[in-house]
């Protein structure tokens, strides 16, 4: 390492010394950066003025020129590297409408602006990363808000997406009737499943109840609720199963809702009745007189047994009739249960 030093300052030494009247080639430097001229070019043992030791200027006309000076994108080679804006040249894009989004089918590479009409934006000074998808018109862009006109304003494919419908009575349910101007407001909503926009009250989300009306908007009306009623002739709110039926809501006059009268020209006779014990099925459970009557039998010679047997109501023995049976002569008074001698 030390050798080679000592050899370039020997050659350094002898070419600025110089030895012998040796004469050495120097580039002509025009434009005084420090940088020759490949065609102008002199042999002289000493620098002459206005001349240097190499020929690696491009321009010698512009000092601004030579292979020190940065790269400009000015459609020169400012570095002397052969290549005009290497790595320089921009992205150039038409915006013709002002709005800031690039219409990309218009890109342009250079570091001027292009000639052509129109409004260029570097890529840089314009959002590329939403296209605009109609470049005269500045309401019509990527980050516009779409608005019922038959116009893909927000450049994503779609038209007239997210319409909006007339909610009246502010269930936040909508009539079918949309509304064209896009952004929603008040009384407004992004649905049409209302089916009486007139009335809060009905809407998909409200209960059904038994009134004659859809109240949930699902096509049905009174679905699961409607009673039968049966025929009341006697007005005591039991009708016959067998009888006239009638389906609604409301009780109509004339039925009631309960069944199980077996005699609906009674009032005094149904399932909620009193039995009595007056030979007839009062509470309509299939028996007459149930647990209301009693056996008693006939005393005719008073003895205290009887012989023959009836069917009374219980506390109504009739005079001459006892508790206990079982005489075998009732007219002997000597003779009694049993008949034992």
């Amino acid at each position: 390492m030390l050798r080679k030093k000592s050899v370039w300052f020997f050659v350094i030494f002898f070419v600025v010394v110089g030895c012998g009247g040796q004469r050495y080639l120097w580039n002509g430097d025009g434009d005084g950066d420090g940088y020759g001229n490949e065609a102008v070019s002199v042999w002289s043992t000493t620098q002459p003025k206005g001349y240097v030791a190499n020929d690696r200027d491009c321009n010698d006309a512009n000092a601004a020129i030579n292979p020190d000076a940065d790269e400009t994108c000015n459609g020169k080679d400012d570095d002397c590297d052969g290549e005009v804006d290497d790595e320089l040249p921009v992205a150039w894009y038409r915006d013709s409408d002002s709005d800031g989004y690039a219409w990309f089918a218009s890109k342009v590479a250079g570091c001027a602006e292009p000639a052509s009409p129109g409004h260029w934006v570097r890529e840089y000074e314009i959002n590329t990363a939403d296209p605009d998808c109609n470049d005269a018109n500045a309401t019509i862009n990527s980050r516009a808000t779409e608005v019922c006109d038959g116009v893909d304003n927000d450049c994503n494919g779609k038209v007239d997406e997210g319409k909006w419908y007339r909610d009246a009575d502010g269930d936040s349910y909508g009539a079918v009737a949309m509304k064209c101007d896009g952004v929603g407001g008040v009384g407004y909503v992004t649905n049409s499943t209302d089916c009486n926009d007139a009335n809060a009250t009905i809407n998909p989300s409200a209960t059904e109840i038994c009134d004659g009306v859809d109240n949930d908007c699902n096509d049905a009306v009174d679905e699961g609720l409607v009673t039968i009623w049966y025929r009341d002739v006697d007005g005591d709110g039991y009708g016959v199963v067998s009888a006239r039926q009638a389906h609604g809501c409301h009780r109509p006059p004339g039925y009631a809702g309960s069944v199980g009268d077996c005699n609906d020209s009674n009032a005094a006779i149904n399932p909620d009745a009193t039995e009595v014990c007056d030979g007839v099925d009062n509470d309509c459970n299939g028996s007459v007189d149930s647990g209301m009557t009693e056996r008693v039998y006939r005393d005719s010679d008073g003895d205290g047994y009887g012989e023959k047997a009836i069917t009374v109501c219980l506390g109504a023995t009739p005079p001459g009739y006892v508790s206990e049976g079982g005489d075998c002569n009732d007219t002997d008074v000597a003779i009694r249960s049993g008949c034992s001698e």
